[in-house]
């Protein structure tokens, strides 16, 4: 079972290594940044509201 969650994990991490390099910059391009995103997504500028006091 422990070799089972072994060989999950290196099979998860090492798709995931591999699709970094893959995307080269393309989390960082132009493109992505000009996509329409949700209204909750944090790279748009939303205040924190946990410094308000009511």
């Amino acid at each position: 079972m422990f070799y089972r969650l072994i060989l999950f994990l290196l099979l998860n991490f090492g798709a995931l290594a591999l699709g970094s390099l893959f995307t080269n910059d393309g989390v960082n391009s132009e493109w992505y940044a000009n996509l329409n995103k949700a209204p909750g997504h944090p790279g748009l500028g939303i205040p924190d509201l946990h410094g308000l006091q009511s």
